[in-house]
């Protein structure tokens, strides 16, 4: 599955790779520290409002399909990560 969303982020583009960082960049705080960033800590603040901001995106729908599925299942991987403790 994880493979599968690797090769998606090499369709995002060029155009987009500022996003595609921000992803890759809470994708591997997750794995990390088996979390989102919290408000609690100024160091996570960054990831923090990335995250925010992209489930406003995603609750406004202004998300193209493909980031609506790699922000999905960064989700899916957070919880995943979670059952792992």
């Amino acid at each position: 599955m994880y493979d599968e969303l690797e090769q998606a982020l090499d369709n995002v583009g060029k155009y987009d790779s500022k996003w595609q960082l921000k992803y890759l960049s809470v994708k591997n705080f997750v794995g990390m520290y088996k979390r989102f960033p919290s408000r609690h800590h100024v160091d996570e603040h960054v990831l923090l409002n990335w995250l925010k901001y992209n489930r406003r995106q995603l609750r406004d729908g202004a998300l193209d399909e493909l980031k609506k599925k790699l922000f999905e299942d960064l989700t899916a991987y957070r919880h995943s990560e979670e059952n792992n403790f």
